[in-house]
């Protein structure tokens, strides 16, 4: 019996290992300390960024993401060899591509303080999964092999160690694209540069199995089409200019919260840890601003992350929008074009601007990324000072990613932006993918904005519950916000109707609509100055105004708009 046992546990052996034996070596590194580098003997992926050697062990990480080396749907085999100090008094990095680049998303294979090995992975969605070589210890000062396998076919995680102790665990997800995760060897990248949580000891020969991930190659086409490329920064120098000493519009708060982000601090244990994580984006933040004596307008900012999401644009994501007041109306400029990779972004965002004239400006910030900083560049010479605040009471908005901007194709162009330049109006945008639930606590978070018109926009995201419990969220919410601002304006809008052709005779029955309807007829009878959108008419009557069936592309952000544009038009109150 046992020998039945021993060759059927060789047998699954033989037969894992033999999915990527035959893997081609698409990364191999030695390793020597003496380099300048960390070169990659196939000339595929050399580490070039931050490259030092401290502690016996060289360590740096790439310029750019690399998807071959991520973790996704293409299996892989990482092997080599590391032997510490045996002082592992902190955590040491060995490998992987999860750093605050990423927003921690990624995997990394570390060793921890008591020595025991980890490997851990972390997908878009903050889900998570742990490998640790139970309780023993390789902080021994012995040199070991190791080899990680991902196994996407069999949904497996394996960790071998000196060939004979082997560790595994299930993994039931792809981890999503994410161009902030770059490859790292001895040391995690900080988001600032640098690096952190150096080995102790030595690496080395280190090989990754795998399959060379074939990307189209944007940079060809920029060249065929100049149209597509990013501007380069026109002027040879420039004066650069804080935008914190500007006007930010779209912060419902000017104390207690952090730059160009949509909830200030005491909220960070009321809220959900999605809506607090999503309230970092800085969608419909804008800075405002008058400008004289320059030929262009450029901007560097940097990101807090860079993501990829396969229905927006990067523009949209992570990028800029300029908008220029002519003949009292906001007209589109210009873009801030977002690199693929990296956080901190420089760009031309418009020339050709008449040095005699003066321009009243608004820059939009990205809508599914937040950012730490922003700078303006002008030509030297130029003056740039803070535009006068606006006076009127701004529209707040609570929803669901379509407020948050999603699939909007630039910063400028969420319903609610539109909204805001048709009426000269700020806008406060709490819109949280996903996530606006109608919670009874944003009666208390719109509240302490004095608003001239609210508007909640969350049926979309109501899905999981009943329609008695959409009825009687809503009418929690509303009656908080109303006992704090009861004579404004409250704007209660239906979902969209789905974008898809219908395949079968049964018509599809939203049964979240009456609910909404329903606390609006109770709601009528307690207060004035309640207003109702259908959700049939968001969209149009085609099927051309999404992209994916559900988001709005322009074209459906442009039809919301329309909608809005009259119902406040109706309610008059923003002249």
């Amino acid at each position: 019996m046992k020998k039945i046992k021993l060759i059927c546990l060789l047998g699954v052996f033989i037969i894992t290992g033999s999915l990527y034996s035959q893997s081609e070596v698409i990364g191999s590194w030695k390793l020597d300390t003496n380099r300048e580098k960390i070169e990659d003997q196939k000339g595929n992926f050399n580490l070039t960024k931050s490259v030092s050697t401290a502690n016996g062990c060289i360590s740096g990480y790439a310029e750019r993401y690399w998807p071959s080396l991520d973790l996704q749907e293409n299996g892989f085999v990482l092997e080599g060899y590391f032997k510490t100090n045996g002082k592992a008094d902190a955590i040491m990095l060995i490998a992987g591509n999860r750093s605050a680049l990423s927003a921690y998303t990624g995997w990394d294979f570390i060793m921890n303080k008591n020595g025991v090995l980890r490997f851990l992975v972390n997908d878009n969605n903050e889900k998570s999964k742990t490998l640790m070589s139970a309780q023993r210890s390789f902080d021994d000062g012995n040199e070991h092999f190791f080899s990680i396998t991902w196994n996407p076919d069999e949904r497996n995680i394996t960790m071998l160690i000196d060939k004979k102790y082997k560790y595994s665990t299930s993994w039931d997800t792809s981890l999503g694209e994410n161009k902030g995760r770059v490859f790292y060897i001895g040391a995690q990248p900080l988001a600032t540069g640098g690096k952190t949580l150096p080995f102790k000891g030595q690496l080395r020969d280190f090989t990754f199995k795998g399959k060379l991930v074939e990307k189209q190659d944007a940079g060809n086409l920029e060249k065929m089409d100049k149209e597509l490329a990013r501007a380069a920064v026109e002027e040879p120098s420039l004066l650069w200019v804080d935008a914190k000493t500007l006007t930010i519009e779209g912060m419902g708060w000017n104390t207690g919260i952090t730059d160009y982000t949509r909830l200030p601090d005491k909220y960070n244990n009321i809220v959900t840890s999605n809506v607090w994580r999503l309230s970092r984006h800085s969608s419909g933040i804008a800075v405002r601003f008058i400008v004289k004596g320059t030929n262009s307008i450029s901007a560097n900012w940097m990101l807090r992350g860079n993501g990829y999401m396969a229905h927006m644009t990067p523009q949209a994501i992570n990028g800029l929008d300029l908008y220029i007041k002519q003949d009292g109306k906001w007209v589109f400029a210009g873009v801030g074009k977002p690199t693929k990779d990296g956080l901190e972004q420089e760009t031309s965002i418009k020339g050709g601007f008449s040095p005699a004239k003066t321009y009243e400006c608004m820059v939009y910030l990205p809508l599914y990324s937040g950012i730490s900083s922003l700078k303006i560049g002008v030509t030297p010479g130029a003056t740039v000072t803070a535009a006068p605040p606006n006076p009127k009471k701004p529209f707040v908005i609570y929803g669901t990613s379509m407020t948050q901007g999603c699939s909007a194709s630039r910063t400028g162009m969420p319903y609610m932006s539109m909204l805001g330049r048709k009426f000269d109006t700020p806008v406060i945008n709490l819109g949280f993918s996903g996530n606006g639930l109608t919670e009874e606590y944003f009666g208390t978070i719109m509240g302490e904005i004095d608003a001239s018109i609210y508007f909640i926009d969350c049926l979309g995201n109501m899905l999981p519950f009943s329609p008695q419990e959409i009825t009687d969220r809503t009418l929690a919410l509303v009656r908080k916000l109303r006992s704090i601002r009861p004579n404004t304006p409250i704007v209660l809008i239906e979902d969209r109707t789905y974008a898809f052709a219908e395949l079968t005779d049964t018509p599809t029955v939203n049964n979240r609509r009456p609910a909404l309807k329903a606390a609006f007829n109770i709601l009528s009878k307690e207060s004035a100055n309640l207003h109702y959108i259908e959700g049939d008419q968001l969209f149009g009557q085609d099927t051309e105004a999404t992209v994916d069936g559900s988001h709005p592309s322009d074209l459906g952000m442009y039809r919301m708009f329309i909608v809005l544009e009259a119902a406040v038009t109706k309610i008059d109150c923003c002249k």
